[in-house]
């Protein structure tokens, strides 16, 4: 039998963190939280018109668990954003989430 300050536990289902700091510049932290049926994996970020700014994770298959991604303020071509409120999207084979995180230059 195993400690219970050792088990193991899985989320029931998957969950899109606060990303840290907020609002960031130059670059934030965005912890997610994947249960076992989320199977692939995008996040993207987009601006407020919709438009995608950037695929930071493009159908990677995970394991459930704590993870965090990074996001540099940057678009897909490298050059840096403006600022002002993106959206952060976690998609899964279970779910999509979304969250608002703000740039101040």
């Amino acid at each position: 039998n195993w400690p219970i300050s050792q088990a193991i536990f899985l989320p029931l289902k998957s969950q899109l963190g606060m990303n840290f700091p907020n609002p960031f510049n130059p670059e934030t932290i965005i912890p997610f939280i994947l249960s076992d049926n989320a199977g692939f994996v995008d996040i993207n970020v987009y601006n407020s018109a919709g438009q995608l700014v950037r695929e930071l994770l493009s159908q990677v298959k995970m394991n459930a668990g704590r993870y965090k991604q990074i996001w540099d303020g940057r678009d897909q071509s490298g050059r840096r954003v403006s600022s002002g409120v993106y959206i952060v999207e976690l998609r899964t084979q279970e779910a999509i989430l979304i969250r608002r995180i703000a740039l101040l230059k």
